[in-house]
């Protein structure tokens, strides 16, 4: 069996670090684990496309060959980015999963759980645009964090990456008000760095119930997937010294060594290339 877990860049890592800390179901199948970097190379990510019909086609294709070349079992998309376009693409014919409906439901059972009535979306440009978590709740606001994702893979410290944090909460239109709020990071770049937006939402008095949907994703993957040692990293490209430098830190730091090893014995695939 073998189950693909697939993002732009090297966020959706995060839910492959949760996935090897959380406990088997009892009905899990023994899988091979394949992370692919879905982005067509670094300079080209799916946020810098112009249009969305550019999105649509380049993803396409990229599932397409995924599919054709890797023959999973099943396909995660750890993006709300590019989740957002599944609906709007021809798949191929094979279970294939996204962040969107985890993440709607994480909230609504949030809000029945808590009674909060405030609901704050940070995310990519490209989810924020696309409405996906609108009207979710009749207090809903959501910021647009453009940037943000790849200076989360890039940024050793998190010195710059709190800094525009910061920036974009102060920069909300309505101004934020303090109080409790259901906040949830929609990019799984941003659950790398949860502690960060943690102090940044302190600072401002927003007393956040936090909702980071890697950890839900991995709960999820989790009941129906036990994975066995063979984890494998492909990308259509090299991934960059910083970013790999930067990625090697938070998987340190959470214990996710397999996913390390994996990421040092990268394979190159040519998914994009006619």
């Amino acid at each position: 069996m073998r189950l693909v877990v697939t993002d732009s860049g090297l966020g959706g890592l995060s839910v492959c670090a949760d996935l090897l800390k959380a406990p088997t179901g009892p009905t899990a199948k023994n899988t091979e684990l394949l992370y692919v970097n879905a982005a067509p190379d670094p300079q080209h990510s799916y946020n810098s496309m112009e249009s969305l019909a550019e999105k649509q086609e380049v993803f396409q294709t990229f599932l397409g060959r995924l599919a054709d070349s890797y023959q999973p079992d099943h396909i995660f998309v750890a993006c709300h980015t590019l989740s957002a376009l599944l609906s709007e693409i021809k798949l191929p014919k094979l279970p294939i999963q996204g962040m969107l409906e985890l993440t709607r439901k994480a909230i609504l059972e949030e809000t029945k759980e808590f009674g909060y009535s405030r609901l704050l979306i940070l995310a990519t440009p490209t989810t924020i645009y696309s409405g996906v978590y609108d009207r979710l709740l009749p207090d809903t606001q959501s910021i647009a964090c453009p940037g943000l994702a790849d200076m989360i893979s890039s940024d050793l410290t998190g010195t710059r990456i709190i800094e525009n944090i910061r920036l974009f909460l102060s920069g909300a239109n309505p101004p934020l008000s303090p109080g409790k709020v259901i906040v949830v990071l929609g990019c799984t770049h941003y659950g790398w760095r949860e502690n960060l937006f943690l102090e940044a939402l302190d600072n401002i008095g927003i007393e956040p119930s936090l909702i980071n949907p890697n950890k839900i994703a991995a709960q999820q993957l989790v009941k129906q997937w036990s994975l066995d040692e063979a984890i494998r990293f492909v990308g259509a490209y090299s991934t960059p010294m910083e970013e790999r430098k930067t990625m090697m830190h938070l998987l340190e730091d959470v214990g996710a060594f397999p996913l390390i090893t994996a990421l040092n014995q990268e394979e190159v695939f040519s998914f994009f290339k006619k």
